[in-house]
This record gives C-alpha cells, structure tokens and sequence, in this order.
C-alpha cells in the first residue's frame, strides 16, 4: 500500500463526497458531467493511494486535472467568484504537500488538508 494514512483519508472524503454526489444527482444541484467528473476522481484517488504505480498516480493526476478546469468553468458561470479562491487553496494545499514531500513526512497533513477542502468545496457547491 502508497500510503496508508492517505488512503484511509481518500476513503472516508471519497465516502462524504459520494453521499453528497448522490443526493446532488437525485436533487439536479449540479450537472452530470460535474458528478462523473467528481465520482472519476473518486475512484482514482483511492485507487493512487491505495496501490504504488505510476500508472494509477497519472490516472489520478489526469482526472484531477479535468476535474478542476470543469470546476473553474462551473464557478465561473454560478457567478460565486469567492469560490476560484477555495479551488486556488485545494490546489496550493497539493502542491506544497508535494514540495514537503521531498523533504519530510509533513506533507500527508497538508495532503489530508486538501482532500477535506476538496469535500468541502463539493458540498458547498451542491447546498448553493
């Protein structure tokens, strides 16, 4: 196993997110695409940090990537601007993890910082 601190973390974030994915598709909160996305990303995640490969690390990376130019088009049309700075701190929380990872084990709190941001930003955008 990668990691397992951060596969417990993608589990239990990816379980919170796929509660609030299924009640935003039952109540149409957010487009489908948007879902898929999110569900894709899921998956990825916990499939990255379950396992140690490259191929699951790029997967992960590659839907990660979509996902939030999907996420920045999405809040750019809601007209809730405040919310490109919750998506720019997710994103700054992943890569001073990475920096830190270079360096020292400190990089799995701001890693499971940035999976909680994450849920909470998806939850945000369902309740707006």
């Amino acid at each position: 196993m990668a990691d397992s601190i951060l596969f417990q973390s993608s589990c239990f974030h990816g379980f919170v997110i796929a509660f609030v994915l299924m009640y935003a598709f039952y109540k149409t909160r957010l487009p489908k695409y948007l879902i898929a996305l999110l569900a894709t990303v899921i998956i990825t995640s916990i499939w990255n940090h379950g396992v140690s490969n490259n191929l699951a690390v790029w997967c992960d990376r590659a839907a990660v990537t979509i996902t939030i130019i999907a996420l920045s088009l999405y809040i750019y049309q809601t007209n809730e601007s405040h919310l490109f700075l919750f998506l720019l701190a997710v994103v700054a929380l992943y890569f001073i993890a990475k920096a830190l990872k270079v360096k020292n084990n400190d990089y799995v709190w701001f890693h499971m910082a940035m999976h909680g941001l994450a849920t909470l930003l998806v939850t945000y955008l369902v309740i707006l």
